[in-house]
């Protein structure tokens, strides 16, 4: 049960308001399928609207297509676990394409690396997208609290923004 408002609403409620909308694609030129906003490393974040595709709602992006064809079981139980904000174009792409397989999803509000072990362990959490500064700050947990959290669950990790060393991506799949 989503969370709007500080209100749980139920699921069909909140996606009702969609059905007559499904098979006619928005017309208005104006209206930006999302925005997205730059990191902000050359000045102030700028946002970013991003075209509408013509599509229906709820037509899966081809990239998301690829993924799930790679990396996700059609079918199956899965729980993703965005750990980063959605202002960002990766997470709230990878959450609104989650939320189209009928897939939980967890947001955390801030990365704290253990708070991200608990949710895993708490959600069974299958998938998840995110950074290698990520990685490095869960790799200097001490391994006692690394290791006292299930993280069996967790079967695809999808990693991106930087390269991420070799040496320390082995550490991380162990």
């Amino acid at each position: 049960t989503p969370s709007t408002g500080g209100r749980d609403v139920a699921w069909d409620d909140l996606v009702s308001g969609v059905e007559p909308y499904r098979d006619r694609p928005p017309t208005d030129p104006e209206t930006p399928y999302m925005i997205i906003y730059t990191s902000g490393t050359t000045g102030r974040p700028k946002g970013i609207k991003v075209p509408l595709t013509g599509t229906s709602l709820g037509t899966p992006a081809p990239l998301f297509m690829l993924l799930q064809a790679l990396y996700f079981t059609p079918g199956a139980e899965m729980g993703y676990l965005s750990p980063a904000p959605l202002y960002h174009a990766a997470p709230l792409r990878y959450n609104v394409n989650f939320l189209r397989t009928g897939s939980t999803c967890v947001i955390m509000e801030k990365f704290e690396p253990e708070h991200f072990l608990q949710l895993v362990e708490k959600h069974r959490i299958t998938h998840c997208q995110m950074v290698p500064t990520m990685f490095i700050r869960l790799l200097k947990l001490p391994e006692d609290v690394r290791k006292k959290y299930d993280t069996s669950s967790l079967k695809v990790v999808i990693h991106a923004a930087a390269p991420f060393p070799m040496k320390k991506k082995k550490k991380m799949i162990a």
